[in-house]
This record gives structure tokens, sequence and C-alpha cells, in this order.
């Protein structure tokens, strides 16, 4: 009587261990998969973004590096138009400036943003430096504008005299 007792016990107790040993495997397993799963959505959806920030940066470059080649920069009044005109047309830009070829501010459009500029020679801003080094279009880093306060991205191309020389710096400030 006994070991038909303890023979079926023993078969239950051993299912039943199984079922628990497989369902805790099952578990742990299913849970690993979803993590996998929403890790896997949530990289798509980081490089999605990223792309988008990246188009976005290069759209502006192109317009800052096109709008630079312009012979009317020459003219600060003209410079000014410019500035207003590729500002309503496009989201990308806060303010745009021309800089001297020394860093100073000659203008900056709107110019209600250049009443709060709190330092107008910007000679030693990295991107400015860079500009001046590599004859050509940069994208800053973040950082703050000392115009806004705020933080922003700068792309930023030189304009060139008709010898290749540098006759200044036209800037735009992304709208972040």
């Amino acid at each position: 009587l006994r070991l038909t007792l303890k023979l079926p016990a023993m078969v239950v107790g051993a299912i039943l261990l199984t079922a628990i040993a497989s369902g805790t495997v099952s578990i742990v397993i299913g849970r690993n998969a979803m993590r996998e799963a929403a890790l896997e959505d949530m990289l798509h959806g980081a490089e999605l973004y990223a792309s988008a920030v990246v188009a976005h940066i290069d759209g502006a470059r192109a317009l800052i590096a096109s709008t630079a080649g312009l012979p009317q920069l020459k003219n600060l009044e003209q410079a000014r138009e410019i500035a207003a005109s590729v500002l309503a047309r496009s989201t990308a830009f806060e303010y745009i400036m021309f800089l001297t070829p020394a860093g100073s501010m000659a203008m900056i459009e709107p110019l209600a943003i250049g009443e709060g500029l709190s330092i107008p020679d910007l000679s030693f801003s990295a991107w400015f430096g860079e500009v001046r080094r590599t004859g050509r279009a940069v994208v800053s880093d973040l950082h703050i504008s000392p115009a806004t306060q705020r933080p922003t991205v700068v792309i930023a191309a030189p304009v060139h005299a008709a010898d290749g020389r540098i006759t200044g710096v036209w800037a735009g400030a992304l709208e972040l």
C-alpha cells in the first residue's frame, strides 16, 4: 500500500515540478523576447529620428551655404533683406547673422534679437574659428546662444570675395 501511494505521488510531484519549471522558463524566454522586440522598435525609432535630424541639418546647411554665395551679401542692407527672406521662407532658423572677418556682429535678423545680444564679438566661438580655418560651411555643437540665452546649433559659411579671401561669415542659429 505504501508503494502504491508513493509512486503516484512521485509521478504527480514530477509532473508538477516539470510544469513549474517549464512555465518559469517560458515566462523568462517570453519576457526576453518581448524586451528584445521593444528594444528593436526603440532603436528603429531612434534611427528614424536621427535620419530626420540629419536631413533637417543638411537642408539648413545647404540653405546657408547657397545664400552665402550671393553677391548681394557685400551690402549689409541687402544682407538684411536676404536674411529676412530666408527667415520668412524657412522654419529652420531662429535668427541669421553676418559677421565681419574678425568675428564682430555686422548684422542680425530679426533686429529685435540683436538688442538682447550679450556679446557682439563671436570670434571666440569654435564654429567661427572652424569656418575661418577651413573656409567651408560648418555645423556647431549645441551651445547657449549669446543672442537668446537658449540652446542652439549654428550653421555658418564663409562669404568669399572674388579673389577668394573671406570677407565675412554668414550664419544661422537653428530653431530648436
